[in-house]
């Protein structure tokens, strides 16, 4: 337990450092746990001098549907699909690491404190940063955060007892507060830009990239030209609960995936097509059972639902099938001749997405497979018969068959999902 006030003899004096402390306590309890749970790099670590670790969590709703966004999970920078040069900035929280190198509790993240960017800007939960014309080059904007640690709210009147015992009303700051802001540091028009450099800290403004975007040459506001998805370069430094607690941190390999190609943008005022994004963090994962061995469990050529808690589009899929025409049973009925299990066939590995249609432009409601099992994969299965795992173009997870031929397997299926590329 972390040290706390305590009023031990009735009528004793209170401080002010006690109602200070009291109230810091109260104000950064959450910031405490935070820095326990997500662990960034103290000052004076394996950070450069003088740097400190800075990080957001963008976002989102562990459902398909929710609030003002409409999905679970989205960009924290997104086109406004408007022509004024606008783009959409979503709501996060913005955490400062450990700003001193001292051992004890600077390093146990105790030093670790946060602030929400969460505006209303026309009745929606996002806030917008605006791109200004370019005249005949392409030019790179860089879009950050700015928190502020030391933030003062409006002050109020309160009243004072002079040494001559007149009481009089003064204006004085009685809260603090961290105030998060974001802005655009405007780059240079050349024929080829560089990314403009982000402000540098103070002792209590702190600064974090959140997307750099190409400005393509002869772009005006107001115009007739929108900034795509393909103009933004997400950098957002995500955190993460830390694996040394029990997280899992997956995510791109953001020093290739963010620096390759980079040059190739200006050549067409556009990403790359293997570039990845650095919010594309996360995993979902997902296993259940299907037995098609006699009576389908629903009518061959239709469809089921199989999970619609989260938004399954827009990601990379992989993981592993275990399928048998056998008399295998489910493991958890009986272990005789389990499955999943070591005794009957082998599990193969698979790999799917869901960013647009690969299965036939003539199957409707389709938004990508994450896995197909048929003759090619899954021993003793007649060949025309297949089992598909897609997604649907409103975010869900489902299965369907081929119309004439039954799969007659039983399938375990463990199905892995990565964290969304929503501006993809």
């Amino acid at each position: 337990m972390d040290k706390r006030y305590e009023q031990t003899v009735e009528g004793a004096e209170l401080r002010r450092p006690n109602l200070n402390d009291i109230a810091r306590a109260a104000a950064q309890s959450e910031d405490w746990v935070l820095g326990e749970l997500l662990r960034p790099w103290a000052a004076g670590g394996a950070l450069p001098s003088g740097s400190v670790d800075k990080i957001i969590l963008p976002a989102g709703f562990n459902r398909l549907t929710g609030g003002s966004f409409g999905t679970n999970e989205f960009a924290v920078v997104a086109p406004s699909g408007s022509t004024n040069g606008s783009l959409l900035i979503a709501p996060f929280r913005a955490i400062i690491g450990t700003r001193s190198a001292a051992a004890g509790e600077g390093w146990m993240n105790r030093e670790v404190i946060s602030g929400l960017f969460a505006p209303t800007v026309d009745g929606t939960w996002t806030n917008r940063v605006f791109i200004t014309a370019v005249t005949s080059n392409r030019r790179w904007d860089l879009i950050y955060a700015r928190v502020d640690i030391a933030g003062a709210e409006s002050a109020e009147v309160r009243y004072f007892k002079g040494d001559d015992d007149n009481v009089a009303p003064t204006t004085v700051s009685v809260k603090r507060t961290v105030n998060v802001t974001v802005g655009v540091v405007q780059g240079t028009e050349a024929a080829s830009p560089t990314v403009p450099a982000l402000p540098a800290d103070t002792a209590t403004v702190f600064y974090i990239p959140l997307a750099t975007v190409i400005v393509d040459a002869f772009f005006t506001v107001p115009g007739n030209i929108l900034i795509s998805k393909r103009a933004i370069r997400e950098i957002a430094p995500i955190g993460n609960v830390a694996p040394v607690v029990g997280g899992c941190d997956a995510r791109p390999a953001v020093t290739w995936s963010q620096n390759q190609g980079l040059s190739s943008w200006l050549g067409q005022a556009s990403r790359p097509d293997l570039y990845l994004p650095a919010d594309m963090t996360g995993r979902v994962e997902r296993f259940f059972t299907m037995d098609f061995r006699g009576t389908p469990p629903f009518a061959l050529g239709t469809s089921v639902i199989i999970d619609e808690t989260i938004d399954w589009r827009r990601r990379v899929f992989e993981g592993l099938c275990q399928a048998t025409d056998g008399s295998e049973t489910a493991a958890w009925a009986s272990a005789v001749l389990p499955i999943p299990g070591s005794l009957g066939p082998q599990p193969f590995p698979f790999m799917g997405q869901s960013f647009g249609n690969d299965y036939s432009s003539s199957v409707p409601d389709h938004f990508g497979r994450a896995a197909h099992f048929g003759s090619g994969n899954v021993p003793a299965m007649v060949s025309g018969a297949a089992l598909e795992i897609y997604v649907t173009t409103a975010g869900r997870l489902c299965a369907r068959t081929n119309a004439t031929f039954n799969p007659a397997h039983i399938f375990f299926i463990s199905l892995r999902a990565s964290g969304q590329f929503t501006n993809a």
